[in-house]
């Protein structure tokens, strides 16, 4: 992936990246896309099925909730108060 390339990434998920940070994405990010590529061309033909059928798993049923009053005791005005992960 170009230098370009990922700046306009940074910026589509609004990350802020400086010029170090930049430079060291682009070189991981061509690694992804290569590894991805190689798992693509992965013949699996001889490999078995490790998925469970949707067939059995149980059924989704509704179940009587805990009040939301008694959720939402501790927050502000309805909602929860996280800290920030993202600046």
């Amino acid at each position: 992936m170009t230098v370009q390339q990922t700046e306009e990434l940074a910026k589509l998920a609004g990350i802020k990246l400086n010029s170090e940070e930049i430079e060291e994405f682009a070189a991981g990010l061509d690694e992804m896309i290569a590894f991805c590529g190689a798992v693509e061309g992965f013949d699996e033909e001889d490999v078995s099925q490790r998925s469970v059928p949707a067939e059995s798993l149980r059924k989704d049923e509704v179940e009587k909730s805990l009040p939301r009053e008694l959720i939402l005791h501790g927050g502000a005005d309805g909602r929860f108060a996280v800290k920030r992960v993202v600046k």
